[in-house]
Formats: C-alpha cells, structure tokens, sequence
C-alpha cells in the first residue's frame, strides 16, 4: 500500500513534469514560428526595397550617361565620336574593375578550413595504417 502511494505520487509528479516540458516545447515552438514568419517578412520587404533601389540606380547611371554624352558632343560636336569617347572611358574604367575582382577573387579559398580537413584526413590515414 505505501509502495502504492509513492508509485502514484511518483507517477502524478512525472506527469506534471511531462506536462510541463510539452507546454514549454510547444510555447517555444510558437515562438520561433511567429519569430520566422517575422524574419521572412522582414527578408522580402528588404529584397524588394534593394530591387526598387537597384533599379532606380541604374536609370541614375543612364541618365548620367546621356549627360555624359551630350556634354562631350559639345565639346566635339559629333554624336559618333561623343559615343565612341564614352565608350572608351567606360571599358577603362571597367577592366580596371575586373582585373581588381579578378585578384580579389583568386587564390585560395577557406585557407583554415583547408589546412583542417587536411590535419583530420592525415589524422584518418594515420588510424588506418596502424590498424
């Protein structure tokens, strides 16, 4: 009889405790759904917001290129040869740019990651040759 009664206050306990950790796990969970609903809200209003401005950026570029253009007409007084020095100025400009992302972007990658994977396979060939 006394086992009895520890047995239920034991089982009356585990059933609170379950209880408990549920409404906590499912409190958590609505959390982190609202939180990621929020987040992807949050994302798309960005996104939208850079493409509106990466559009408007690039009407500003066309424009100061027509500007561009009209000013060295001016001083030319030929369409072709306004086009032709704008042009140039542009690819100068812009190769300078690639040959710098060029650099920027070669060599090696994730060099501490690299060096890792090769201690840990060096590290996996080591075990396998003692065995």
């Amino acid at each position: 009889m006394v086992a009895n009664a520890i047995l239920d206050s034991v089982n009356t306990y585990a059933n609170r405790l379950i209880r408990i950790a549920t409404v906590l796990v499912d409190m958590h969970l609505d959390i982190a759904m609202r939180e990621a609903e929020k987040e992807k809200k949050r994302l798309i209003g960005g996104l939208i917001m850079l493409a509106i401005g990466v559009g408007l950026m690039t009407l500003v570029g066309l424009l100061a290129h027509a500007i561009a253009i009209w000013f060295i007409y001016t001083l030319t007084k030929s369409w072709i040869n306004a086009i032709l020095i704008l042009t140039a100025i542009d690819f100068f400009v812009g190769s300078i740019f690639l040959v710098a992302a060029s650099r920027k972007l070669s060599g090696p990658y994730m060099v501490q990651t690299q060096a890792r994977v090769a201690r840990t396979t060096a590290k996996l060939m080591e075990n396998d040759q003692k065995k």
